[in-house]
């Protein structure tokens, strides 16, 4: 997770319940968002703003404009009560750092930085959720293989295996688990 207790400007009850939300959220890799489900046109407008600002985008990687990284984190939040009404409110913030109308792009990163002063949590929040909306896109993710030959699905969809002798297993099967059930 991005953000915790010390993340400036927040309240660290609420840094730890949007944090635990973060897991009822997760959309499908190939869930696609259609548009904003949240926010409303203005608050959309909004949150884009900020996306485009952290992640411009150049000739090597796409913007966040590209990805649709603010409509992810829109998509997501929709998923949670909790995160749908911190979303709303970041983009309130959002605004109400603008005076009501939408950050021109030179005012964007002064925009952001009071945001964050002032409402830790809720920036933070933004900032996982489309940080994680670019980064799970297909374009995003060849330019971090070609630059780093690090393979970015891995971890969720798993690798390929060649087939080898299974009963090379048999002894670690005879071990005692290591694992215990987690309380939730």
């Amino acid at each position: 997770m991005a953000f915790d207790s010390k993340t400036v400007g927040s309240d660290p009850g609420e840094s730890f319940a949007l944090t635990r939300e973060l897991g009822h959220t997760y959309l499908p890799l190939d869930a696609t968002p259609p548009g904003f489900i949240v926010l409303d046109e203005k608050r959309g407008a909004a949150l884009a703003a900020l996306a485009d600002a952290l992640i411009p985008g150049d000739r090597h990687w796409p913007s966040a404009a590209d990805t649709g990284a603010a409509q992810y984190a829109d998509n997501s939040a929709a998923r949670s009560g909790l995160q749908r009404e911190a979303l709303i409110r970041l983009a309130d913030a959002l605004l109400a750092a603008t005076g009501a109308g939408s950050p021109e792009e030179a005012e964007v990163a002064a925009v952001a930085a009071a945001v964050e002063e002032e409402h830790g949590a809720l920036f933070q929040l933004g900032l996982e959720l489309i940080f994680e909306g670019y980064y799970r896109d297909g374009r995003v993710q060849e330019v971090v293989e070609q630059r780093t030959g690090y393979l970015p699905t891995v971890p969720v969809t798993g690798m390929r295996m060649d087939p080898f002798d299974e009963s090379r297993l048999e002894k670690v099967k005879e071990r005692p688990s290591r694992v215990r059930e987690a309380r939730s």
